[in-house]
């Protein structure tokens, strides 16, 4: 049977599950035995289960040290406010929509908040569900620092050894990737070998838990990178045309790549970033001598090649630069940001989010408001060992009505085998504490394990007999409590499946192609923008309101796509559709971004009649890509791809001509941003079929 197959390379779940067998039997050993106080051995337990199974935070030794660390004093705050509010039904709903809403909203700021936030909740639920008096919040504490203390404790000193990062592992193996094809651009193998790289990537990416979001840190860098590295992998194929210059610009290209794969490997190496800059400076001083020759002027073929190689080359180097900078942020080698702009940072993601367009911001709202019902209806039915219900709520609550369901059965399936093996089990001990206390660690070994090596219904088996043994220790009632669990949990999923139905039953499908639709229309403004500043040398702010609103629509994006895989398991064909669209829609960005540092370069007015040549360029792929947003968002046809001319404006081509006879580098220099512009429009072009065909498959699917 397919739930009953194990996977479990290089042995981490095991050892995860070995350490979790050794912590959770003393912790509560010592709450149950040495300390003899039921609500300090129930505590140690669960600090110490929801520290070693609910949670796993990846990364450098001493953030993930931060974190754990974080995470048990959110328990000392929670376990409190939970215990203060046990004893009224009202009163503990209202606490846990609050609860509820800050713990799972926060994920949207990083990987830890969002990694963390089961057993955040967790701290609350067991005590707020577990009714107790103000003296007994004491004892709770106690043992919620033993779990948890001894948890961290372990994690850290016991089989420290985790599994390879592979997203950043990925990002590395991209990065040689690309460094060996612009090394050897025309050795055969080199772009296949390359375009394999970066696909790894994008499904690393996708396939990662608690994949890196938000707006700050390492892990948003890490993100951003992906797109980085794939925007890079379009400029340099085909590879530049040759030049004075290219050899020079594609070593120090190389060198930047090798050295920022080697970042993300941990090695201690310094990137050397100037040398992008003096590139960059390099070719353009190049061009213009190049364009100074009468024979390259006087010749429209050799003028048009120029121009464009010397684009490539440049663009390719802003793209390296942009990678080299994300690789030392992923690799924590640069001081994070300073409060006030974190904070800030922090603020308008919140704000981005803050709506009912985000697929985050209604997850958060779905399992609110179903954890926020179970903790009504258990406190007011006062069912036996109550935080069951809400537990069962938060374990099978999915972004759809269909991923709920499914859950539910695994669920529950797995229940009922746990109560029967854990029945026989306890109607074999009997009464014998003895026995019970030696089953135990095995019992939480099988339980932490298979979760993560064979499947949810098996982890939610062996977590039943786990618990069994746990509540037959701290007062024996026999096999019974298993049955008084499938009562709890038969009514939590009852809620989960009541709140998807209620909640946007459909899930995060109808919300990417809105997401899209937004996308892409904010993404093609952003590019009319930057395009129209090159010749307007408008306000910076109103350039940098357009970009804010791209970025922001992009954050957005990210959250449904990244929940429509996740609920969906769609065929590999379907996911690059949708990765295609995605990655056109960042492309399209970063060319905004593209044009913009190319306005800053710009010494002097372009001509007029560049713009006038230019003009019906940029409002054509800005059209383009806003109708493919539309059509999506409306489940229509995309629209259908442009015929690339290749041919340089006649207004753009004069003004390079012009520029290079009169010898006015102010003027040269606004001509050769025009005609770079130009360049990054035609490549946008030339990525319209490729975009098109996916959406038209991603549409047809979908219906």
């Amino acid at each position: 049977m397919k739930w009953l197959r194990v996977s479990d390379p290089g042995y981490f779940a095991l050892r995860a599950a070995a350490r979790t067998a050794i912590v959770v039997p003393v912790a509560f050993a010592i709450g149950q035995v040495g300390i003899g106080d039921r609500n300090t051995a129930l505590f140690a337990a669960f600090g110490a289960l929801g520290m070693l199974t609910f949670v796993d935070f990846s990364g450098p030794r001493l953030g993930r040290l931060a974190a754990y660390v974080g995470l048990l004093l959110a328990g000392f705050v929670l376990i409190p406010i939970g215990t203060l509010c046990s004893h009224s039904p009202v009163l503990a709903a209202v606490v846990m929509a609050v609860v509820g809403f800050v713990v799972l909203f926060s994920g949207i700021i990083n990987g830890y908040l969002a990694a963390g936030a089961n057993a955040a909740l967790l701290s609350f639920i067991l005590p707020v569900l577990v009714p107790a008096d103000t003296s007994d919040i004491p004892w709770r504490l106690a043992g919620w620092g033993i779990g948890g203390s001894l948890a961290i404790t372990a994690v850290m000193v016991l089989w420290p050894k985790r599994p390879r990062d592979q997203l950043r592992a990925a990002a590395a193996d991209a990065c040689r990737a690309l460094a060996d094809l612009l090394a050897e651009p025309r050795r055969p193998g080199r772009d296949e070998a390359a375009r394999a790289a970066i696909d790894a990537l994008r499904k690393r990416f996708v396939a990662t838990p608690f994949r890196p979001t938000g707006s700050t840190g390492a892990g948003a860098a890490l993100a951003s990178l992906v797109d980085e590295l794939g925007w890079l992998f379009g400029l340099a194929v085909p590879p530049p045309a040759s030049g004075p210059d290219r050899e020079t610009a594609l070593g120090a290209n190389v060198d930047v790549l090798r050295e920022s794969a080697e970042r993300l490997s941990d090695k201690r190496v310094t990137i050397e970033v100037d040398r992008l800059v003096d590139v960059s400076d390099d070719l353009l001083d190049g061009l213009l001598r190049r364009l100074s020759d009468p024979a390259v002027r006087g010749d429209e073929d050799a003028l048009c090649e120029a121009l464009q190689s010397t684009w490539q080359l440049r663009v390719m180097s802003y793209a390296t630069l942009q990678v080299a900078e994300l690789s030392q942020r992923a690799a924590r080698a640069v001081p994070p940001l300073a409060a006030n702009r974190a904070l800030a940072a922090v603020r308008r993601l919140a704000a981005d989010h803050a709506n009912l367009r985000s697929v985050w911001m209604r997850n958060t709202l779905r399992a609110t408001a179903g954890l926020t019902l179970a903790v009504f209806v258990a406190q007011l039915a006062s069912v036996q060992h109550a935080f069951w219900v809400a537990l069962g709520t938060l374990s099978v609550l999915r972004s759809s009505a269909l991923g709920t369901g499914a859950f539910v059965l695994r669920a529950l399936i797995g229940t009922i085998l746990g109560i029967v093996i854990g029945g026989v089990l306890i109607f074999t001990i009997g009464t014998n504490e003895t026995l019970l206390w030696i089953a135990l660690p095995p019992a939480v070994l099988l339980a932490t394990y298979a979760p993560r090596a064979v499947s949810f219904a098996a982890g939610q088996a062996g977590f039943t007999v786990v618990i069994l043994i746990i509540f037959d220790l701290i007062a024996p009632t026999g096999w019974e409590v298993g049955l008084v669990r499938v009562e709890d949990v038969v009514i939590g999923f009852a809620i989960s499946v009541a709140v998807g139905l209620l909640f946007w039953p459909r899930g995060a499908a109808a919300a990417l192609r809105r997401r899209l639709d937004d996308v892409y229309q904010a993404c093609a403004a952003y590019l009319a923008t930057s395009v129209g500043r090159l010749f307007d040398g408008g306000p910076a702010d109103r350039l940098t309101g357009s970009r804010k609103e791209a970025v922001a629509r992009e954050q957005l994006l990210d959250a449904a796509f990244r929940q429509f895989l996740s609920e969906r398991s769609p065929p590999v064909e379907r996911m690059e559709d949708v990765a295609t669209l995605v990655a056109g829609a960042v492309r399209l960005r970063i060319s905004g971004d593209s044009v913009a540092w190319l306005g800053q370069q710009g010494e002097g007015s372009p001509p007029a009649d560049a713009w006038h040549d230019l003009s019906g360029d940029v409002e054509a792929v800005r059209s383009w890509y806003a109708a493919l947003g539309e059509a999506l968002a409306a489940r229509a046809a995309p629209p259908a791809p442009v015929i690339v001319d290749r041919e340089l404006p006649p207004g753009v081509l004069e003004g390079l001509r012009d520029a290079a006879v009169t010898r006015d580098r102010a003027r040269a220099v606004a001509a050769v941003a025009v005609g770079w512009g130009y360049e990054n429009l035609e490549l946008l072009r030339r990525l319209e079929g490729p975009i098109a065909g996916a959406a038209t498959q991603f549409t047809a699917s979908s219906t």
